[in-house]
């Protein structure tokens, strides 16, 4: 009835699948990509030296709350797959604090970073409805990041 199905099911988990290590590498790219939002949105979000800094600063807690919770998913997901969740972490851009427009538009170009890998999963993996929908809901999540960046960059002219 569900031929898609059976077909998942008879694959043996042992096996690795075909591009296995093409999906380690985009995910543990992705992770390097993450951990350097996390600490961007720590680090600006702690300095930022502007009047709506609270405000600011409260929204980007948001932000930390949900990369911590990808960051979690990707090392369970690595591991599982059989990799290494362990990443070089990406410098983190040095902005002027003062500038809010310069921390919103390095946040915004990480974000449309980590978009572009999701994506790059997303083609990867039309075989893995699992890992695809990963993807997809990676994807949304930073470029609804990055939308709130664009925000704010409006709000700052």
């Amino acid at each position: 009835m569900f031929d898609f199905l059976n077909e998942l099911l008879s694959k043996s988990p042992q096996a690795p699948e075909k591009d296995g290590a093409e999906h380690l590498a985009c995910l543990q790219s992705i992770l390097t990509k993450k951990y350097a939002l996390l600490l961007a949105y720590i680090s600006y979000g702690d300095q930022l030296r502007a009047f709506g800094r609270d405000g600011v600063y409260e929204h980007f807690q948001e932000h930390i709350k949900e990369e911590r919770d990808t960051i979690y998913q990707l090392n369970k997901k690595i591991t599982a797959l059989g990799g290494d969740a362990v990443v070089s972490v990406d410098p983190v851009p040095s902005v002027p604090l003062n500038q809010p427009r310069a921390v919103f538009e390095a946040l915004l170009a990480m974000e449309q970073a980590s978009v572009a890998l999701w994506s790059e999963l997303f083609r990867n993996t039309e075989d893995d409805v699992a890992l695809n929908a990963m993807a997809q809901n990676g994807a949304l999540a930073d470029q609804q990041h990055a939308d709130d960046m664009r925000r704010y960059l409006r709000s700052e002219c």
